[in-house]
């Protein structure tokens, strides 16, 4: 598939400065290069969200658990 980019200044200066981080030649490989980037930055951030989400989840039991206990010794220390 071509694809046919007419940048701006603006456009171009970002692309060259994409290219040279990047280290490559042409624009269309900066663009793949770039695209290719943001994918496993993205697969990267679903996997830490999804690890902060059982994260919270553990706390949140945890903190069921420990309200259940201290009721109980509540509860305990009302019968003596």
């Amino acid at each position: 598939m071509a694809l046919t980019i007419r940048p701006n200044a603006h456009d171009d200066k970002m692309i060259k400065t994409a290219a040279k981080h990047l280290g490559t030649a042409t624009d269309s490989k900066t663009l793949l290069a770039a695209c290719d980037q943001f994918l496993r930055q993205r697969d990267e951030l679903l996997q830490l969200e999804n690890e902060l989400a059982k994260v919270r989840r553990l706390a949140d039991n945890r903190g069921r658990v420990l309200e259940r206990c201290q009721n109980a010794f509540t509860d305990l220390m009302e019968v003596k």
